[in-house]
C-alpha cells in the first residue's frame, strides 16, 4: 500500500532481471541475448485469442537492455493476427540511455513515451579545402551553383547506465569528403540539391559495457569507403556593409537527407573481452566482511579442499525431509539454520537432522531481516530459539537472518555463547528458482574453505535436492570433501 509507482516499476524490472539472469545460466554464454516466453490461448482453433507475455535481456560490447511485451493476438480460421502490442524497454547502447513505453495496434506505433539520457562530449575539426561558388541566370531564375572538397577530424566519448548496466563508447576518426550543390539564389537564402560524398570515413571505436552478468568490451578499426548522399539543402545569407559596398555572408547548410547509400561497413576487432559474471563481487565482499570482525565468519582460510553446506529457513515438513534424503544418499553432513517459530510442532523433524549426523544453529526466532528488528526483541528470539533447540542438540553457530548484522548484533550473539556464520558463496536461491543457476554458480565460486549458503524454503525442497545432484558429484570430482561448520573450524 505504501509503495510509490517508482518502487512498484523497480521491483517489477529487478524481478525480471532476475529471472532473465537465471535462463542466462542455462544459455551458451556466448550467446548475448536471453528470452523467456509464455503463451496463453484462449477459444478454439478457429476463433479465439493469445496472449503473449515476452521478456529479453541482452548484453553486448555496445548495448546492455531489457525489454518486455504484452501481446494480443486474434486467432481467425487457424490463421493468427496481432491486435495490439505494449512494449517497455531500458537500455545502455553505444553510450546513451533510452527508457520508454511503446503501444502497436497491429503494425503501426500508436503512441510512445520515451527519454534519452546520458552524457556525451563531441569534439571535432572540419576543414574546407577547396570551394566554388558561381550565379548565374537561367530561364529567367538566379540560380547559383558550389562545389566544396573538405574533411574533418572527429571524436565523442559518451557514458550511460540504467537498471542492467553501464555503457561507454569512444570514437575518434577521420572524413574526406566532397559536395556539389546546384539551386535557387533568393538573395536571403539558397536552397536546392546537393549530393554528397564521403569518399573516406575511417575511425577507430571502442565499445564496452558493464552489465548484470559481467564486462563486455570491444576495440576495433571501422571503415566505410564510400557514402553518397542527395540532400535538400538550404542556406541563410546575413548582410553585412563593407565600406560602402553591402555584402552576404552565408551561414552553414541546413539540409535534409532524400536518398543515401553507402558501401558495406569494413570491421577489424583487435580486441575483445568477455568477463566472467560479476556476481563474484558478492563473494568477494562477503570474504572482505569476514574479515572486518573476528567474531564474523564468512569462509574458512584453508588450503585442504573441504566446503561447508549450510541450509537456512527450517524446518518445514516437506522441504526438510527431501533435502535431508539427498544428503543421506550423497553421505554428505551439512549444518542447518533453523528459525525458532517453525521449530514448534516439528521437534521430530529437528530430532531427525541431529541424529542423521548433521549440525544444529539458531537463524532468529521469526525470520525477520535481523538489522530491522529492535535489539532486545532479537535477543528474546535468539533466548527463545535457543531454548527450543539446545534439549534436542547442541546449538552454538547463529546466522543472521538475511545474513546482515550490525556491532549490536554480533555483541548480543557474543553474550549468548554464540559465534556468528554468514558464507561466501549464495546462488540467490531465494528468488531464482533455478537448480542449474545455482549450480552453476555455485561451481564456479567456490574453493578452499568456502561456506555455501542454501535455503530449506516452504516448496522449495525439490529444487534445493536437485542442486545438490548436481553440486556434490562435481565437488568430489574436484576432490573436495564435505564438513559440518565445527569441522570446517576444525581445519583453521
Amino acid at each position: 500500500m505504501g509503495m510509490n509507482m517508482g518502487t512498484k516499476l523497480g521491483t517489477v524490472a529487478a524481478i525480471l532481471l532476475l529471472l532473465l539472469a537465471s535462463r542466462f545460466a542455462e544459455a551458451d554464454t556466448g550467446s548475448p541475448a536471453i528470452e523467456v516466453k509464455k503463451i496463453y490461448k484462449q477459444g478454439t482453433s478457429k476463433l479465439g485469442a493469445n496472449t503473449v507475455l515476452s521478456g529479453r535481456l541482452e548484453q553486448s560490447a555496445s548495448r546492455s537492455g531489457v525489454d518486455g511485451n504484452v501481446q494480443l493476438q486474434a486467432r481467425l480460421f487457424g490463421k493468427t493476427y496481432n491486435a495490439f502490442r505494449f512494449h517497455a524497454l531500458s537500455e545502455v547502447k553505444g553510450g546513451t540511455t533510452t527508457n520508454g513505453i511503446y503501444l502497436y495496434a497491429g503494425p503501426f506505433k500508436v503512441w510512445s513515451k520515451a527519454k534519452v539520457s546520458g552524457w556525451a562530449w563531441t569534439p571535432s575539426i572540419n576543414q574546407v579545402y577547396l570551394e566554388k561558388n558561381r550565379s548565374f541566370f537561367l530561364g529567367g531564375f538566379y540560380l547559383n551553383g558550389g562545389a566544396r572538397v573538405g574533411g574533418s577530424v572527429y571524436g565523442s566519448l559518451k557514458l550511460a547506465a540504467n537498471i542492467t548496466g553501464a555503457g561507454v563508447e569512444g570514437k575518434v576518426g577521420s572524413t574526406l569528403w566532397s559536395d556539389v550543390t546546384v539551386g535557387l539564389d533568393l538573395f536571403l537564402y539558397r536552397a536546392g540539391l546537393q549530393a554528397k560524398a564521403k569518399i573516406s570515413n575511417g575511425w577507430w571505436q571502442a565499445d564496452a559495457t558493464l552489465g548484470f552478468w559481467g564486462l563486455d568490451a570491444e576495440f576495433g578499426y571501422h571503415f566505410k569507403p564510400l557514402q553518397i548522399d542527395l540532400n535538400f539543402v538550404i542556406q541563410k545569407a546575413k548582410l553585412k556593409w563593407k565600406g560602402w559596398k553591402l555584402r552576404r555572408t552565408w551561414k552553414k547548410w541546413k539540409s535534409l537527407t532524400l536518398i543515401s547509400f553507402h558501401s558495406p561497413e569494413w570491421k577489424i576487432v583487435y580486441m575483445e573481452v568477455s568477463g566472467k559474471p560479476l556476481f563474484s563481487i558478492q563473494k568477494n565482499l562477503a570474504r572482505l566482511i569476514g574479515g572486518l570482525d573476528s567474531r564474523i565468519t564468512t569462509y574458512v582460510d584453508t588450503d585442504e579442499k573441504v566446503v561447508a553446506l549450510t541450509f537456512d529457513d527450517g524446518p518445514n515438513t516437506t522441504s526438510t525431509a527431501k533435502i535431508l534424503s539427498t544428503l543421506a544418499k550423497h553421505d554428505v553432513p551439512a549444518t542447518f539454520f533453523l528459525v525458532g517459530s517453525r521449530v514448534v510442532g516439528k521437534e521430530s523433524l529437528v530430532s531427525d537432522i541431529h541424529l542423521a549426523g548433521h549440525e544444529i544453529g539458531n537463524h532468529t526466532y521469526d525470520g525477520q531481516p535481523s538489522i530491522l528488528v529492535p535489539g532486545a526483541k532479537l535477543k528474546e528470539g535468539m533466548e527463545k530459539t535457543h531454548d527450543l533447540l539446545s534439549p534436542i542438540a547442541p546449538v552454538k553457530w547463529f546466522r543472521p537472518a538475511a545474513g546482515y548484522c550490525t556491532p549490536g548484533i554480533l555483541n548480543s550473539a557474543e553474550e549468548l555463547g554464540y559465534q556468528t556464520i554468514l558464507g561466501d558463496v549464495f546462488p540467490y536461491d531465494p528468488w531464482i528458482k533455478d537448480s542449474s543457476f545455482h549450480s552453476k554458480y555455485i561451481l564456479t565460486h567456490v574453493r578452499p574453505g568456502s561456506i555455501i549458503v542454501l535455503h530449506d524454503l516452504a516448496g522449495n525442497g525439490k529444487i534445493t535436492s536437485k542442486t545438490l545432484d548436481l553440486i556434490i558429484p562435481a565437488l568430489k570430482a574436484r576432490g573436495y570433501q564435505f564438513r559440518t561448520i565445527s569441522e570446517l573450524k576444525g581445519q583453521e
